[in-house]
């Protein structure tokens, strides 16, 4: 069976590098930026959100509006961005962020390579959101030496509309407060402090009568994180979507991680839903969409199944993880959901042409 590892490589890179890690609760260098701009002529839009010297977000190009999510790390002015979904997207951002702007070379798959991009923030809509996260960690024994010894790690961070936001402010703080459980009234920095110091004290407390011989003979066994962050994907007068990454880790041989997507309609204030948007003609086409664009998105073979590309099935069933804009419907599947722990998270966009026919009208 044949199965890609590149979408499990990232994530563990992401954790490894520092990217998913333990960060200082709204430094300085905590911001959401909006960026517009070119890629050659391309014109494409980017969602970046940093954290100290960590940078993840999405951007999409204008036409398609497919996000791409992307990592990276800022070294005074220079970042780089690396971006990957499927087997058919593999890019890199190489460049500057200064003074508002963020620009230098791209290259995609190596076949496309040296072509300028150049974006442009956006205050005015930069300033409608900002990003707020905390972190904390603890060591169950001191480190003896470059002994490794187990520890724990929390992260908890969101993006919050704020009052400068245009359309929908109210409705969008609605759901990531119902998301992320934070109660009305109740500011998202200080339920994230309180779960983080709730967290790392019942740790210390499942293990207090672990001996430190057995804990550095067994370190993976009795190490832990607990990761989430909720981010923005895509953005527009009718549209804003939300993705909500987590990565639990309680020992063994990997942790476990997944992205949940909402969208939320800026216009109605409401969650958005299939019936929503497909009529039932609509959905019932999704299935043989779902397994066409996968075997785009993973370059598969017309002579080869489903399973022999790496799935569990030779079909491909819609679920409720899914996200909407202006051009496409995309379904994302988490590790295990329909495909081996290699594959890692799966996403399926589908184009809003290929359902013409099959979508309710406004």
């Amino acid at each position: 069976m044949r199965v890609t590892r590149k979408a499990v490589y990232l994530f563990a890179w992401a954790i490894l590098s520092g990217l998913i890690q333990p960060l200082l609760a709204q430094p300085a260098a905590s911001r959401y930026t909006y960026f517009s701009g070119t890629i050659g002529t391309v014109p494409v839009i980017m969602h970046l959100h940093q954290y100290g010297n960590k940078v993840s977000g999405y951007y999409y190009y204008q036409k398609q509006q497919q996000p791409i999510p992307c990592i990276g790390t800022v070294s005074k002015d220079s970042l780089r961005l690396t971006a990957w979904l499927g087997s058919a997207i593999d890019e890199a951002f190489d460049g500057t962020w200064k003074a508002g702007q963020f620009q230098g070379k791209w290259t995609n798959n190596a076949k496309q390579s040296g072509l300028t991009f150049n974006l442009q923030a956006s205050a005015a809509k930069s300033d409608q959101f900002v990003y707020i996260y905390t972190e904390g960690s603890k060591k169950l024994i001191e480190n003896k030496g470059k002994t490794e010894v187990p520890a724990a790690d929390y992260l908890e961070g969101t993006i919050w509309p704020t009052e400068r936001m245009a359309a929908g402010q109210e409705a969008l703080t609605g759901v990531i407060r119902k998301k992320l459980k934070i109660p009305d009234g109740a500011t998202p920095g200080n339920v994230f402090l309180q779960r983080r110091k709730a967290y790392l004290a019942a740790y210390v407390k499942e293990n207090a009568g672990v001996s430190q011989k057995e804990m550095l003979e067994s370190v993976g066994q009795y190490s832990q994180s607990s990761q989430s962050n909720l981010q923005l994907v895509y953005w527009s007068d009718q549209y804003a979507v939300l993705a909500l990454s987590s990565y639990e880790y309680t020992g063994g041989a990997h942790g476990n991680y997944g992205t949940d997507y909402t969208t939320v309609d800026l216009k109605t204030g409401k969650v958005v839903s299939l019936a929503d948007i497909l009529t039932p003609v609509g959905r019932q086409k999704l299935p043989a969409l779902l397994a066409a664009n996968f075997r785009k998105q993973y370059a598969v073979k017309p002579s080869e199944t489903l399973q022999q590309a790496g799935l569990f099935d030779n079909s491909i069933k819609p679920n409720g993880n899914f996200y909407v804009t202006g051009t496409t419907l995309t379904f994302c599947y988490t590790p295990y959901e329909i495909g081996p722990y290699a594959m890692g998270e799966i996403q399926i966009p589908i184009p809003l042409s290929q359902l013409a026919g099959g979508l309710v009208k406004p």
